[in-house]
């Protein structure tokens, strides 16, 4: 008789090439459209450009910190949150630095300029931010957390998007929220004392 074999618990539940490319065709799709319609909007290329954007930068990674620590506080109070967590982590399986990155960065990037530089621009704040939220709907009705979640940064990244004119803020604050929280729910131990 064979031995049993065991189960890997840490085998990737995530597909990361598959996540780029679905990134990658969202990315391509809005600024294919921006290529006809001019939807994005960024600061004017004058003397204040570069202070313009690395102002920008900063306050999208400001914003992007304000959301993962209301993150990690509503996780750290709420045991459903915490479940969830937990149900990340086995949907993500564990992810390396480059893979955590590459996702962030794609995701940023798809989400961004397809649902504030497009959507937002064709059918406003609040279609926007709500198809965004339907694109965060997680399989069965423990994920309906993370769906209004969505929602909610989805209005907020359009309100930075509309107060400043520049994509950069909120695809630089989405980098932020993902990368951190990849990282986090990547490697969540759901037995360790929160």
């Amino acid at each position: 008789m064979g031995r049993p074999r065991r189960k890997n618990v840490n085998k990737k539940r995530i597909n990361v090439i598959a996540v780029g490319v679905f990134y990658f065709f969202l990315f391509f799709i809005a600024t294919s459209l921006h290529q006809k319609y001019r939807y994005f909007q960024f600061p004017l290329p004058d003397e204040k450009f570069a202070q313009v954007m690395v102002l920008d930068l900063l306050v999208g990674i400001l914003l992007g910190l304000a959301v993962v620590g209301i993150t990690w506080l509503a996780v750290k109070r709420s045991k459903k949150l915490k479940n969830l967590s937990h149900e990340f982590y086995k949907m993500l399986g564990p992810l390396n630095g480059s893979e955590v990155f590459f996702i962030a960065a794609f995701s940023a990037l798809g989400e961004e300029f397809f649902f504030r530089g497009v959507a937002q621009a064709v059918l406003g704040l609040i279609p926007a931010s709500l198809l965004f939220g339907l694109l965060h709907v997680g399989p069965g009705r423990k994920y309906a957390p993370w769906t209004i979640f969505a929602v909610i940064v989805g209005f907020l990244f359009g309100l930075a998007y509309e107060w400043r004119g520049n994509l950069l803020l909120p695809t630089a604050a989405h980098f932020v929220v993902n990368f951190v929280n990849l990282r986090f729910y990547s490697q969540f131990n759901p037995k360790k004392k929160a």
